[in-house]
């Protein structure tokens, strides 16, 4: 298996970081935005030295969840202009999630009856972290994108609470 490689695979679970799982050339695959009882073409983005598993993304779903959505937030890495890795779980709707989530428990010997949220389903995050980029006069405070040193600026976030949302937001307008 290379970085590059394309296969199409069918995903068990997801794991502790949202990704699905599925098994490749005797490997387990690792898939950025895939979900458990999916089938999807992929593309290999990085192969473990250190063990059998390899990383990638979605290509194409061949056999979605039938709770797959699109993402709510315009910053998802799923939508077109969207740069943000920080919620692999948005395009599933919250029932579905709570059943990849109670799966992937079980996966490790952890069975859960329920899994609750009274909350909103979005502004629910209470906490942040954020790095500053792009200069005196431009600043921008935002998150790496997951497995890269790129920040996407997080203005328009929807996960976050309004409270983080409006101290970003203050902070970003103190340096013009």
């Amino acid at each position: 298996m290379r970085i590059s490689d394309r296969f199409v695979v069918g995903l068990t679970q997801i794991d502790l970081e949202g990704r699905g799982v599925g098994q490749v050339e005797g490997r387990e695959l690792r898939v950025a935005g895939g979900f458990g009882g999916e089938r999807v073409q992929v593309e290999v983005v990085h192969v473990s030295r250190g063990g059998p598993v390899a990383h990638a993304i979605v290509r194409t779903v061949t056999e979605p969840d039938e709770a797959r959505r699109d993402a709510a937030c315009a910053r998802h890495d799923s939508s077109a202009e969207g740069k943000c890795s920080g919620c692999p779980l948005m395009q599933l709707g919250e029932e579905a999630q709570r059943v990849q989530k109670r799966a992937m428990l079980a996966s490790m010997g952890l069975k859960v009856e329920t899994i609750e949220h009274t909350g909103p389903a979005l502004g629910y995050r209470f906490a942040a972290k954020r790095i500053a980029f792009g200069g005196p006069g431009r600043l921008r405070l935002g998150s790496f994108v997951r497995g890269r040193h790129r920040p996407p600026w997080m203005q328009g976030w929807l996960v976050e609470h309004p409270r983080i949302h409006a101290a970003a937001a203050a902070i970003a307008r103190a340096d013009r």
